[in-house]
This record gives C-alpha cells, structure tokens and sequence, in this order.
C-alpha cells in the first residue's frame, strides 16, 4: 500500500531548515521519496491532506519509566498485577500518542513489555528495557516499603 502525505512543513531532523509543502511518499513500511510539493499528486494509493501541520520524525526519550505506576507510600502488593499491566500498557499508549517511537526505560520493565509492544499486542514505542536498577539501599530509586 502507498500512502502520499502531503502539504505538511516537514522537520527531518538533520538539522535543516523546515520544508514548506512537503510531498512525503510512504509504500508500506518505507519512506519512499521526499520533496517539495504539496497540492495534486498523481501518486498511486492513498493521499492524505496535511496542509497547516508539521512532519517529523518519530521522537525518542531516552530516560523513561514505563512501568513506575504505583504510589510509592502504599503497601508493596497493593496494586494487583493486572492494574500494573494495565497502566503500564496506557504508559505505552501515551508515549506513541505524543509521538515518541522509541523509549529508553531506565528500570521497572523487562523485555516481555518490549515484546509485546513490538508484536502489536499493545500500541507502543519501541522499547529499550534496561530491567532492574542498582540503587544504594535508602538511596534515589529505592523505592520499597
């Protein structure tokens, strides 16, 4: 499938100067071509009209905390499992939303999130798990009852 975007000022993230009108062809998952253009197009597929927005790429947080849903004055245990996946999963939604595609999660998920987000399972960036932290006992991230 193609998918022509079309009309938007394009931010490519290299440093350049904003393009106006930007013509952004997509044929399945690849970026097929970029530039100037805007107005009619005789693309094949799919035209979206992007006129009055901005185009960039996907944003990248590198020190996220995914899976930190709790409140950290409860008891540990008073929060099921099934309410921590779930928040964690909205986590995730959240982060896609406001285009971030890609999350570094400094402690709390594991690769089981990453694989679930990856597998389509849950909408979500892609995930860097980094799994536990090391953290002094009574120091910064040392969160247990």
């Amino acid at each position: 499938m193609t998918l022509t975007l079309v009309g938007a000022t394009l931010i490519d993230g290299t440093g350049a100067d904003p393009l106006a009108q930007a013509t952004v062809t997509i044929d399945g998952d690849t970026i097929a071509s970029v530039g100037k253009g805007g107005g009619k197009t005789r693309s094949k597929g799919d035209v979206l009209d992007l006129a009055g927005l901005t185009l960039l790429p996907g944003l990248m947080d590198a020190h996220a905390h995914l899976g930190l849903v709790t409140d950290f004055t409860a008891d540990p245990g008073a929060m099921s499992s099934a309410e921590i996946a779930a928040r964690t999963f909205r986590n995730c939604e959240l982060c896609i939303d406001a285009g971030f595609t890609t999350v570094r999660d400094m402690c709390g998920v594991d690769g089981g999130l990453a694989h679930t987000v990856a597998s389509g399972q849950v909408r979500g960036p892609r995930i860097f798990p980094s799994a536990a932290a090391i953290v002094q006992t009574g120091g910064h991230g040392h969160i247990t009852g």
